[in-house]
């Protein structure tokens, strides 16, 4: 008889990690079983096996009775490889293995792989040391994106020719969609695109060609379809490796392009990470010799359209008149130079692409009189301005609270309230305000909360002529086609986000609008344009704007010199106080660095973030790992949070 630890593949099992049962049959690690829970059985790993006669001391300790496994199922799919490298990912991320497992591998798959009949065999583990990075395995590629199309199409071609499958991972559907339209040209028959918007019969069928086809393939998946068995994968291809889709949105938290990298090191798999630009620590493993160019790296990026940047500051010294509000607000945000530049595109014929980094109508409301800003009366935040026809209301985009935007100041009583900054339904408003005649299109989590909308906005707007459509980073990855214009409204707010790395995503996406730019690209800002991240946006020169951002990087101890690590600890403000100094003198001062103020969350309820940097050499850190392990699971641990603040 054994005892038998096993992760259960079910929804709903937050808060576990692994359960025990007993059981005759011969099970190892990594085995695919079905167990019994909450009156229904569901698939589950096997991840540890024992001999009851070792186990008896903990068992008359439990609390609980343990309850038999019977089925051991014909489909053991998960490679030892892939579970080494969730291990790993789990110390890194001091997460649970559990939590990670099921947030790394979609149910759909799940239940096509089971549904097969036949036995699968999931891939031979690696026999050689897998403790130490492969150096020699990791390809960088930063090109523009149908180069880097191109490039992909060799590598699998070179796989093929040496009878060995590929994977190419992307960030979005959207971005799979359009690799795999691109790479099927010629071998279409051994492409496969693996994602959670096929159907369930479309996937099935999918699941079942990858598995059963003789010939070497290419699998284009999103993250939760990466664990697939394939047993001739050589090489994966992490397309978009700086996206920030590749995190997960809540707990537990993941960055989907390190496991693959990850995954891939362990499995002895060539590794090639492509983006434009490659992120900033990428870069520096590069620069550092622990990643070699795939075909190039290139220093500076060539664009068939030169970018104009138009500073708001000198626009609106120029143009003093007309003195009327509605006019001042509508050359405040729509300078004249992209008015002309838009009005002259729209008298063509043509489409144009206005980007904005918030949704709404504007992100801020001031008094005039105070300056106090208006505020969530349940978490504190400042509420964002929404419009719906001719009425307004404050929605708090951190809690969802909403109220009627006619009110006046809290502090001091005055109706002098204005809107400030720079949001999709306030560009919205103005466009259709001035060019009543032509159709406005908005993608944002507003005008467009799921993939259908979206969908039917982006083949909307392609389909008129002329058109604007005005988006937030949601729009990007569904306008792939060439338009006459594009334009950043406002770079300032984009680069206001609070993310310590908001200029890599910034850079990116103007990049990604100069990609589908046919005659005119605009970028709006008040910011001085003489730095390394302007020329680098403009010129595209990047080697000056990498090698200042990892200057100043190393200055503060952020990533990739150091490991941040944030703890947000929740209660009553009393609780909280107390929770959080005793967390702090648990934690190691070498390490600890600051913890924030205390934020309102809701009602009674407040939140305090506590932050520790960790030289990147000493992690994973096994002893500050234990520490936080032992914190209460309320506690949510971070480590490289994308922002420090939210």
């Amino acid at each position: 008889m054994r005892i038998v630890e096993v992760i259960p593949l079910a929804r709903g099992l937050r808060g576990h990690d692994t359960l025990s049962y007993y059981t005759s049959l011969n099970v190892t690690p990594g085995d695919m079983v079905r167990v019994p829970l909450r009156r229904r059985n569901v698939p589950a790993v096997v991840t540890r096996v024992a001999p009851l006669v070792q186990e008896k001391t903990r068992i008359r300790k439990a609390s609980f009775r343990l309850k038999r496994l019977t089925a051991k199922t014909a489909n053991p799919w998960l490679s030892l490889d892939f579970m080494t490298a969730l291990a790993e990912e789990a110390r890194w991320t001091v997460e649970p293995l559990g939590a990670l497992l099921r947030a790394s591998v979609a149910q759909a798959l799940i239940d096509a792989a089971s549904s097969l009949k036949s036995n699968l065999s999931a891939p031979p583990a690696r026999l050689t040391n897998t403790s130490s990075s492969s150096q020699a395995n990791l390809l960088i590629l930063q090109e523009i994106t149908i180069n880097r199309l191109h490039e992909y199409h060799t590598l699998v071609r070179e796989s093929f020719a040496r009878k060995e499958s590929a994977i190419i991972l992307c960030p979005t559907i959207e971005e799979a969609e359009r690799v795999f339209s691109f790479l099927e040209k010629g071998i279409a028959p051994y492409v496969i695109l693996l994602h959670s918007g096929l159907t369930s019969r479309a996937l099935r069928g999918a699941v079942r060609n990858a598995l059963t086809q003789e010939h070497p393939i290419a699998l284009v998946v999103t993250p939760t379809f990466l664990p697939i068995p394939r047993g001739d994968v050589k090489t994966i291809i992490i397309e978009r490796e700086s996206s920030p889709a590749y995190l997960t949105p809540g707990r537990p938290h993941m960055q989907f392009s390190r496991f693959a990298e990850r995954y891939g090191t362990i499995a002895g798999w060539r590794v090639v990470r492509g983006d434009l630009p490659i992120s900033a620590a990428t870069y520096h493993r590069w620069e550092q010799g622990e990643a070699q160019a795939a075909y190039s790296v290139t220093s500076r990026v060539f664009f068939p359209v030169p970018l104009t940047l138009v500073s708001l500051r000198h626009s609106a010294r120029e143009h003093l008149l007309p003195q009327t509000r509605q006019e001042r607000e509508r050359r405040a945000i729509i300078s004249p130079e992209l008015d002309n530049a838009l009005r002259e595109t729209l008298d063509r014929g043509g489409r144009a692409i206005l980007f904005a980094a918030r949704r709404g109508h504007a992100p801020l409301t001031v008094c005039d009189d105070c300056g106090a800003s208006v505020v969530c009366d349940s978490c504190g935040a400042a509420m964002a301005t929404h419009r719906q026809g001719t009425s307004a209301y404050f929605l708090c985009h951190a809690c969802g609270a909403m109220r009627p935007a006619v009110e006046a100041c809290a502090a001091c009583g005055s109706w002098r309230l204005t809107s400030l900054g720079i949001a999709t339904s306030r560009v919205a408003h103005i466009l259709q305000e001035t060019l009543p005649e032509v159709p406005v299109y908005v993608i944002d989590s507003d005008h467009t909360p799921n993939r259908r909308a979206a969908h039917k906005a982006i083949a909307d707007f392609y389909a008129a002529s002329p058109a604007v459509l005005v988006g937030t980073q949601k729009m990007l990855p569904l306008a792939q086609s060439p338009v006459d214009l594009t334009a950043v409204v406002s770079f300032d707010t984009l680069l206001s986000l609070p993310s310590w790395n908001v200029e890599e995503r910034a850079l990116a996406i103007g990049f990604a609008l100069r990609e589908i730019t046919k005659r005119v690209a605009i970028v709006q800002t008040r910011m001085p344009t003489d730095i390394p991240l302007f020329r680098a946006l403009s010129e595209g020169h990047l080697r000056a704007w990498y090698r200042a951002t990892l200057a100043l990087r190393e200055r503060l101890g952020y990533p990739p010199f150091s490991v941040l690590v944030r703890l947000a600890v929740h209660g009553t403000r009393a609780s909280l106080a107390r929770e959080a100094a005793e967390i702090e003198a648990r934690l190691p001062t070498v390490y600890f660095s600051g913890k924030s103020r205390v934020f309102l969350q809701k009602g009674n309820r407040y939140h305090q973030f506590l932050y520790l940097r960790v030289p990147a050499h000493n992690w994973p850190n096994e002893e500050l790992a234990h520490i936080l392990s032992e914190l209460p699971p309320s506690v949510d641990i971070e480590v490289d949070p994308p922002s420090i603040i939210t």
